[in-house]
């Protein structure tokens, strides 16, 4: 990794003294306002993570793997327990993601409460990597309130869960994709402490690249990083991301899913039905498939019944939640969604044969959380009075978050699921047919749709009222 500009202790000090702080600094990201680099972003870098490597699918790997030719198999063997052995050596021997239940929860039930009638898209693994990282950059009170909503402890331990679960839902073997990407946009007019940016890219992944935010040029550079990073899906809430010479720091976070369907479904089975929005009913692209016993699950609850359709990434599921009728998707998230979303889904059998209709979807939500994590309790942060980002830099005073921005898209077809999120944190200052039960599934009125991870966590939530919207 490549430190630049790195200032002498005493100057460091003098910089304190004149800031009318007392805290050792350590080594400083040299503030050089003379040297602003230019928009190529690898001119900007100051901090880089270690390079990752993805295990890659047999047949990726191989494109015409025999699964019956033993060589083949111990070879790709031999490949993929190499990566494993790096992974787990990352995520210290045994390391499980734990839930972060509260704040899927709490921020679900305030977007439905904000934007009530309308598709609520947000991806509460992506939200929590992005908060964790202002975690990192805060102290006192203001990160305290951060980790209450994340459910953590301490900041090593909330450290620790964002490793394993950054290890967990990073994945691009060549069949589907799920990719985390992190970075930090610092002022060059400011000095920032060495020491959290090289946490930040050993724990998170996340590059630091700094510059002048006042020219047009370091927005367009983050704008660039975030499609780059979000496959282009979302380029109209990129477009809306603006940075300004105000601007000390921005955290970027993004998170980019794609996956087959398990069993794609047939294009020529697709057709118009209706579907009936809280406003009235429409004409939509409806999706037919039949998922066999050992294919899915199905579940039924008091509020609600829950289908379990798989992809072919081999860890990733969707889930649809139908409510019951006379039941609304709050109500149903309060009685029970919540609960069977955080859970394991052991609830949920197999053994059924699903007759499955759902809308094709491209569905997105682009949100200012501001008002939601102060409705959740994290306010300190927004407050330059009360804000403690004395972890960050020397001139830490009277800083604050400004705005936190976070958009999120799901396109679903005959094929498969793609989706994507980025928040922007501104700191400113077969055998015999057996017969089995048929369930008739379908999603013709509002539904949640749930992508799961590898770790069993929530990538994306998403509240349908009106596919097409």
């Amino acid at each position: 990794m490549t430190i630049r500009r790195l200032i002498t202790a005493a100057l460091a000090v003098l910089m304190l003294l004149a800031a009318g702080c007392t805290k050792d600094p350590g080594n400083l990201i040299n503030p050089d306002p003379t040297k602003a680099p230019e928009v190529d972003v690898s001119e900007m870098l100051v901090v880089s993570p270690e390079a990752r490597e993805y295990v890659k699918h047999q047949n990726a790997l191989y494109p015409e793997f025999d699964y019956n030719d033993q060589e083949m198999w111990k070879a790709y063997a031999e490949q993929k327990a190499l990566w494993c052995a790096a992974l787990n050596a990352r995520c210290e021997e045994g390391a499980k993601v734990t839930s972060f239940a509260d704040l899927t929860g709490l921020m679900t039930k305030q977007l439905l409460k904000d934007n009530q009638g309308k598709n609520v898209v947000w991806s509460p693994v992506n939200v929590y990597i992005a908060l964790a990282m202002l975690a990192e950059t805060t102290d006192g009170e203001t990160r305290a309130q951060i980790l209450k909503l994340l459910g953590s402890n301490d900041i090593v331990g909330m450290r620790k869960n964002v490793m394993a679960l950054i290890a967990a839902e990073s994945n691009d073997d060549g069949v589907s994709a799920s990719l985390i990407a992190n970075s930090l946009w610092l002022n060059n007019k400011w000095g920032f402490y060495e020491e959290i940016l090289q946490t930040l890219a050993k724990s998170y992944y996340a590059s630091s690249y700094w510059g002048d935010p006042g020219d047009p040029a370091f927005t367009l550079a983050l704008r660039k990083w975030l499609n780059d990073n979000t496959g282009g899906l979302l380029k109209d809430a990129v477009e809306g991301v603006e940075l300004d010479a105000d601007t000390v720091l921005a955290i970027a976070s993004t998170l980019y899913f794609k996956a087959a369907w398990e069993n794609e479904f047939r294009k020529e089975n697709t057709r118009k039905e209706t579907f009936h929005t809280p406003d009235g009913d429409i004409e939509i692209d409806f999706m037919h498939g039949t998922l066999a016993p050992d294919e899915s699950q199905y579940y039924k609850g008091e509020s609600f019944s829950a289908v379990r359709q798989g992809l072919k990434s081999g860890v990733n599921d969707v889930w649809y939640l139908l409510p019951d009728e006379g039941v609304s998707i709050e109500e149903m998230l309060e009685r029970e969604g919540f609960a069977f979303i955080n859970s394991d889904k052991s609830m949920a059998k197999a053994g059924y044969l699903i007759d499955l209709t759902v809308p094709k979807l491209d569905v997105s939500s682009d949100y200012e959380l501001k008002k939601a994590l102060i409705a959740l309790g994290v306010t300190d942060c927004f407050d330059d009075k009360k804000a403690d980002f004395t972890p960050l830099s020397p001139n830490s005073a009277n800083l604050y978050v400004s705005s936190v921005t976070h958009a999120a898209r799901v396109k679903t077809d005959e094929e498969g699921v793609e989706a994507a999120a980025f928040t922007v944190i501104d700191v400113k200052c077969g055998a015999a047919p057996i017969e089995y039960e048929t369930v008739v599934f379908t999603l013709d009125r509002p539904f949640v749709m749930v992508i799961t991870g590898a770790s069993g966590q929530p990538l994306f939530i998403v509240v349908v009222n009106d596919p097409v919207e």
